[in-house]
């Protein structure tokens, strides 16, 4: 599909916006485990509790452990899910994560369509379901379809 301008502005809004890039984050993250609709405690439940240990977790190094762990399990899942590079490599995807994550996002955007990240369209078709509370975030972990 050709770019156009409001396609380009909700693009911008739901990944800048801080009150919808968690909502946008929470639905990438659940497309990459290979969950087809965002629930609030198996996808944005983590990235809340990642926010609020960066934001009041006072040790630099460590308050955004829990965002780069995300952000991997993001980038690796998807990896698996595309058969992109060797699984075993996760310290690739962490580095990433942790050095260039604006330039690894991009990428991982490129390659997936707009309705994983999409969650006004899930919010308009159906509401967003509470779901279960898992602390499994690779996709091998949770036994998921997007592993094979």
């Amino acid at each position: 599909k050709p770019c156009n301008v409001a396609d380009a502005i909700k693009c911008l809004a739901c990944w800048i916006l801080p009150c919808f890039s968690l909502c946008t984050m929470s639905k990438f993250y659940a497309s990459s485990v290979g969950d087809e609709e965002c629930t609030l405690l198996g996808h944005v439940a983590p990235y809340l509790g990642a926010l609020l240990c960066a934001m009041f977790f006072p040790i630099p190094p460590f308050n955004s452990a829990p965002c780069i762990l995300l952000r991997t399990a993001t980038r690796h899942n998807f990896r698996g899910k595309s058969g992109t590079g060797d699984p075993r490599y996760l310290f690739g995807d962490c580095l990433i994560g942790f050095l260039c994550s604006p330039c690894g996002l991009c990428q991982e955007l490129r390659s997936q369509p707009v309705e994983s990240w999409d969650w006004y369209a899930q919010m308009k078709e159906k509401s967003v379901e509470t779901g279960t509370f898992s602390i499994k975030v690779f996709a091998e972990e949770r036994g998921s379809k997007s592993s094979e």
